[in-house]
């Protein structure tokens, strides 16, 4: 009986060690994907998003230079203010959400280069709304333009950054992966062994001491008791 509960609490044991590992790698992996999911994947569409609005900003300040028409300047300035709007608020929203030392130091650059690329074009619109559009139009392709080309390639190593993080998430959660497989295999592959062992030294000890198969034991016995 001791040697059989003895038996049983080992298998008891290793299967317990593999459910709690299972459940801790699994756990593991699950927090991976949920980061890339949650957090890192928006953060790269939201940049991606920035870079669309910033676009529809520089070809807004173009047009309103370019129409003949009050009314038409007028609608591609208050396209150009909506897209500025939308843009602020996507950088609001990741200001909050990259808290890495290294993702400050490439959102902190894009900023700037915002803030310099902002000044450049509120230069130019003052310029074109107080009739000096020759002069709105020179600071559009000597400032406006190069300002707006910092501007896109700063978003744009924020993008890549934000990209090559969710990258390197994909691969942690691709190694935890295969790492728990390898680990679970083990795990079952000693388990077996030892369990085999364990009902070989319990089965070889029982028959030991009973001298050879329970029911070869009792017949001899019964043989003994008749005489």
């Amino acid at each position: 009986g001791v040697r059989l509960g003895l038996g049983f609490a080992a298998v008891l044991v290793l299967t317990v060690i593999m459910a709690v590992v299972s459940f801790v790698r699994l756990g593991a992996l699950n927090a991976e994907i949920e980061n890339m999911v949650i957090d890192k994947f928006p953060k790269t569409v939201m940049a991606n998003d920035a870079v669309e609005q910033i676009n529809i900003t520089a070809r807004a300040i173009r047009n309103a230079m370019l129409v003949k028409s009050p009314e038409e300047a007028k609608k591609e300035i208050d396209r150009l203010m909506e897209a500025r709007q939308k843009t602020g608020e996507i950088f609001d929203k990741l200001d909050k959400l990259i808290t890495t030392e290294a993702g400050r130091a490439v959102f902190a650059k894009a900023m700037e280069s915002r803030r310099l690329a902002l000044v450049d074009q509120t230069q130019a619109l003052d310029l074109f709304k107080a009739g000096r559009r020759d002069d709105a139009v020179e600071v559009l392709v000597t400032k406006v333009r190069k300002s707006q080309g910092d501007y896109l390639k700063a978003v744009g190593d924020l993008i890549v950054f934000q990209s090559d993080l969710m990258a390197k998430a994909g691969k942690d959660a691709d190694d935890l992966a295969e790492g728990t497989q390898t680990l679970i295999l083990i795990l079952g592959a000693v388990a077996a062994v030892l369990s085999v062992s364990i009902a070989w030294w319990i089965i070889n000890s029982v028959l030991k001491q009973l001298g050879g198969e329970p029911d070869y034991a009792r017949d001899m016995v019964t043989r003994l008791s008749q005489g």
